[in-house]
């Protein structure tokens, strides 16, 4: 495993090759994501493909034919967040404030596909920015998808603005079951516990934000059009290296869980994914 660093004006951004994840990223000295440590850590920084939040029982079938994938979430019976989080990359190009990695995804069982995921990371005077190029180099048609899973801070008093009109009800697996309108357009960090996927996004031209302020730091995560859903995970337990802390989980993703299943986004051989996502940073 191999940590690069790269920077731009005040930003600075650490990421692992060990599944391109963000272990760091800071602007001024202070941090923007919560940083990483080593174990999973509630996929803290990772990059979740080629599907992400959760298939029940490890099972989906593709155009016919059944397949069945590791269970990692026992408590509830679930295949959760791919598998790309434990493949080393490779590094591709660095610059100062640019860095692009790539990784072929492919498992024997579970995921026969040959799909090649390449990722951009790229500092810029707005703030972050990540893009995704995944492309099918098997003969055959091949699900995919695709998230990120960084935590931010927050206190009882930091408000999120989501541009979802809708969210997804699931069950006890945490698999969709139906959707609901969507009544948590602005609210406080105390007074939400969530774990929720919202979608159907407010864009400007093509863009949806979402919007995390606090008395010190405003920041707006932003996605295309690629990342259709965003899902929401608050937790005043996360373990930092300073002991139990609030964060908010905020995740752009390509599809919802269990997508394999109901409605699989797929990419035809040689045929590509591209979408990006980021982080404009604002200090009061």
């Amino acid at each position: 495993m191999t940590r690069y660093t790269i920077q731009h004006n005040s930003l600075h951004l650490e990421i692992d090759s060990l599944g391109a994840r963000i272990t760091k990223l800071s602007h001024a000295g202070s941090e923007l994501m919560k940083p990483a440590k080593p174990d999973l850590q509630g996929y803290n920084g990772m990059v979740l493909a080629p599907w992400p939040n959760r298939i029940p029982d490890g099972k989906y079938s593709f155009q016919g034919i059944a397949h069945e994938l590791e269970i990692n979430e026992p408590d509830r019976n679930n295949a959760l967040h791919g598998f790309v989080f434990q493949r080393e990359f490779e590094l591709i190009e660095k610059t100062e404030k640019q860095i692009t990695l790539s990784c072929n995804l492919f498992l024997t069982e579970g995921y026969p596909f040959k799909v090649k995921l390449i990722l951009t990371y790229l500092l810029t005077d707005e703030g972050f920015q990540c893009d995704v190029l995944a492309t099918n180099n098997s003969e055959l048609d091949a699900p995919f998808g695709v998230a990120f899973h960084p935590y931010f801070n927050v206190t009882d008093e930091t408000t999120i603005a989501l541009p979802a009109k809708k969210r997804i009800l699931t069950d006890q697996q945490m698999i969709p079951i139906g959707t609901e309108t969507n009544q948590l357009h602005n609210f406080r960090f105390s007074d939400v516990d969530l774990d929720d996927c919202f979608f159907d996004l407010n864009r400007n031209e093509r863009i949806a934000e979402t919007s995390i302020e606090s008395t010190n730091q405003n920041l707006t995560l932003w996605q295309d059009q690629a990342f259709d859903f965003i899902m929401v995970y608050t937790t005043n337990e996360f373990d930092s290296v300073n002991g139990p802390e609030q964060a908010i989980a905020i995740e752009a993703q390509s599809c919802e869980a269990n997508a394999f299943n109901t409605n699989p986004p797929f990419l035809r051989p040689e045929e590509s994914f591209k979408g990006s996502w980021g982080v404009q940073v604002q200090t009061p």
